[in-house]
C-alpha cells in the first residue's frame, strides 16, 4: 500500500509540472502576442503612408489611420468603400487591370508585387495623387493569394514638380 501511495504522490507531482509548464509557455505565448499586436499597431498607427488590406475586389478589410490626414475620411468611413468608388474614372481601369495580374498570376513567385500611380478622391471632391505599392497576401496554410496589402503614398507635389519640369 504504501508503493501505491507513493506511486499517487508521484504521479500527482509529475501532472502539477506538466501543468505549470504549459500554464507559463502558454502565458509567455501570450506575453509575445501581446508585444506583437502592440508593435503593429505603433507602426499602422504612426505611419504617414496609409496601410489597407483588401481583398481582390478592392473591399478593405483594414485602414491604417492615415487615411483621414490624406483624404479626410475616417477609417470607418472608408471601410465599405472599395477602388470603384475612390479612384478616378480615369485610372480605374488600369488599377482593375494590374490587380487582376496579381490575381491571376500563378507563378509560384511568393513575391507577387506592384506599383501604380492613379488618383483617388478626397472628402472635399477633389482627386489627389498617390502612388501604392501592392502586394499579394498569402494563405498560411496554403499558400494560394487571399488579398492584397497596398501601401498607399501621396505623391501630389511630385506630380505638379513633374508637370512644371515639362
Amino acid at each position: 500500500r504504501s508503493s501505491d501511495l507513493q506511486i499517487f504522490v508521484a504521479s500527482a507531482m509529475f501532472m502539477l509540472y506538466a501543468v505549470s509548464v504549459i500554464l507559463d509557455t502558454q502565458q509567455k505565448t501570450e506575453r509575445r502576442l501581446q508585444q506583437i499586436a502592440s508593435l503593429h499597431a505603433v507602426v499602422t498607427e504612426n505611419s504617414r503612408d496609409v496601410i489597407i488590406l483588401a481583398d481582390f475586389d478592392g473591399r478593405p478589410n483594414y485602414i491604417s489611420p492615415a487615411v483621414h490626414g490624406l483624404t479626410g475620411w475616417s477609417p470607418q468611413e472608408t471601410l465599405h468603400r472599395g477602388f470603384h468608388e475612390v479612384a478616378h474614372p480615369d485610372d480605374l481601369s488600369r488599377i482593375e487591370a494590374l490587380v487582376d495580374k496579381l490575381r491571376q498570376d500563378t507563378s509560384d513567385a511568393m513575391d507577387k508585387s506592384a506599383m501604380i500611380e492613379y488618383r483617388i478622391q478626397e472628402r472635399s471632391g477633389g482627386y489627389i495623387w498617390v502612388e501604392s505599392s501592392l502586394r499579394v497576401l498569402r494563405h498560411p496554410g496554403t499558400g494560394i493569394g487571399s488579398g492584397i496589402l497596398i501601401i498607399v503614398r501621396d505623391i501630389s507635389e511630385r506630380k505638379v514638380a513633374e508637370e512644371l519640369l515639362m
